[in-house]
């Protein structure tokens, strides 16, 4: 029976021990657990002689092993997880050169249901790209195969350039992750559960989660089974940064904070960005990855809809006007082409798609009275693409 962390969850060990008594499927289990902690650079040993591709010492006395390979316990006698390491930096030699992500004609089918349809879509390094879509549109399917945990029907996916299938235990060890449904041991403490998670990865994390702690005024010395959904966020959080990785890929990393806490993870994530680093955002909400991000993908129904910068996006975007005119005779009877208004006595009402500065000069050499612009609508585009992607249903 593999090991656990003192205080761990029974649920979850008593999984493990069932799953131990089943051969193949023991083994599967034990290789997504690993994935999951983000660490895959390392192998399941089930010996001291003998190894396969999984990586873990089954070891009756932790204290019998020193340095980098022991994960240490209150008690020197309990049963523990070793982990020999063989990261080869692939990762830290590796050029960084665009594209950080690359799909290429993703495919992904569960029996007759086809959840993605060539999904095609290349994000540079040093961006901060929000993938949005609505619940369903096949967002954390394709996070979960560009983390190797799901394998595509067909297609490929590279992340540094290597392939997420084959090269995914190099790939992982430089990126932090945040799943949209997180779960710790209950048991421990936010502290114990992070430096669990950051032996396991073999880094020293500990400015760096005692730097985040603070900034996100979560207390690290409470049971994790005491937090309220959004404590438990973010600590999430905390273990998706502490390590600084090269790619963040956060599933609705918000969806539990309160507006104040999302501002205050906004500007760490600006600064993940300003150090070089890149960020994918997956979301359903418009409004805060038009705050956020750079770049954005929008997603329907498993295929790729639209990828634009969303300042291009925001020169597309409609915007709403209001014009007064000094009296009725007053408007032209040709309008300019962008303009699409209904009149109202002396008022046109209605949006202008096109550049301002065009707006702007053809109001001036008009009579008016008063004149409103609002900013460019970026949700009225966002369901412009949906209505055109039903339409051609």
């Amino acid at each position: 029976m593999l090991g656990e962390p003192q205080g761990a969850s029974r649920g979850f060990l008593a999984n493990l021990k069932l799953i131990d008594n089943c051969g193949h499927r023991r083994a599967a289990t034990c290789r997504f657990q690993a994935r999951l902690f983000g660490r895959a650079t390392y192998q399941l040993q089930s010996g001291h002689n003998s190894s396969s591709d999984w990586g873990v010492h089954r070891v009756a006395n932790s204290s019998s092993l020193s340095g980098p390979h022991q994960l240490r316990s209150s008690t020197s006698n309990e049963t523990g997880l070793v982990f020999t390491n063989f990261f080869d930096s692939a990762i830290q030699g590796a050029t960084l050169a665009a594209p950080i992500i690359h799909c290429r004609n993703l495919q992904k089918w569960y029996a007759q249901y086809h959840v993605l349809r060539d999904v095609d879509f290349q994000i540079e390094p040093g961006q901060l790209t929000g993938f949005l879509g609505p619940n369903g549109a096949g967002k954390t399917t394709t996070i979960r195969i560009l983390l190797g945990l799901l394998k595509p029907t067909s297609g490929s996916t590279t992340i540094f350039g290597k392939s997420c299938q084959t090269d995914g235990k190099t790939i992982r060890a430089e990126i932090g992750y945040l799943p949209g449904e997180i779960q710790f041991y209950t048991n421990l403490t936010g502290r114990r559960t992070l430096r669990y998670l950051a032996r396991v990865r073999r880094r020293d994390c500990t400015d760096e989660i005692d730097r985040l702690a603070e900034v996100l005024e979560l207390d690290l010395d409470k049971t994790v089974r005491k937090y309220s959904t959004g404590m438990r966020q973010k600590l999430g959080l905390i273990q998706a940064l502490m390590h600084k990785p090269q790619l963040l890929i956060l599933d609705e990393p918000t969806s539990a904070l309160d507006p104040l806490v999302r501002a205050i993870v906004f500007d760490e994530l600006r600064n993940v960005v300003r150090e070089g680093r890149s960020v994918l955002f997956s979301s359903h909400s418009l409004s805060e990855v038009e705050e956020l991000c750079d770049e954005i993908i929008i997603v329907r129904s498993g295929k790729i809809v639209e990828q634009q910068q969303i300042s291009h996006l925001k020169s597309k975007a409609l915007r709403r006007v209001k014009v007064v005119f000094a009296s009725t005779a007053a408007i032209p009877a040709s309008l300019p082409a962008s303009l699409h208004v209904r009149a109202n006595d002396n008022t046109l009402v209605g949006t202008w798609t096109g550049k301002t500065a065009d707006l702007v000069a053809w109001l001036a050499t008009q009579k008016i009275d008063d004149a409103t612009i609002e900013a460019p609508d970026l949700g009225d585009l966002f369901l412009t693409y949906y209505r055109d992607e039903e339409s051609s249903q």
